[in-house]
């Protein structure tokens, strides 16, 4: 993931719509599609990793409140823009 959002084109234009969005579009990509893409991409990410974990631990539901403490503060001490940041705080 690291790799396609900072090394490739997709991930250049991902950076850009978080960052400016009218300046995106105006440019002429449908940044709506790439909104959705992206939603798409994360949705699948989710449920592949929901099918990985369900042999290793029972699955019910509220599993995910167990971590939802450690994600907020990956989140807020890596930065919301920083994939590099968030690494060094899950660490």
């Amino acid at each position: 993931m690291y790799w396609l959002i900072a090394r490739t084109r997709i991930g250049m234009t991902i950076r850009a719509g978080a960052s400016n969005r009218e300046m995106v579009a105006a440019l002429g990509i449908n940044i709506e599609l790439v909104y959705r893409l992206v939603f798409a991409l994360g949705v699948a990410l989710a449920a592949f990793a929901g099918m990985i974990a369900a042999p290793v631990s029972s699955v019910f539901p509220g599993m995910g409140n167990q971590v939802l403490i450690v994600c907020f503060v990956v989140v807020v001490i890596g930065g919301i823009g920083s994939v590099k940041g968030a690494l060094v705080a899950r660490s």
